[in-house]
């Protein structure tokens, strides 16, 4: 079994949601991780709890 921090774990789901690169809006970039962190940060704990349970089925731990 594969051990990891929540930090860790976070850090794994925000390279999921930014694998395609940045948005441009009025020609500034952003990456989506950010944009659904700031926008909506309770989709984004939603979302990220998510990610750590499918995790957590795949057979990794994940600590506070």
């Amino acid at each position: 079994m594969t051990t990891i921090d929540y930090a860790a774990a976070s850090e794994m789901f925000d390279e999921v949601l930014d694998c395609e690169g940045p948005v441009t809006i009025a020609g500034l970039q952003f990456y989506p991780s950010v944009i659904l962190r700031e926008c909506d940060p309770v989709a984004y704990r939603c979302y990220l709890n998510d990610y750590v349970s499918s995790l957590e089925e795949d057979g990794w731990e994940v600590e506070d």
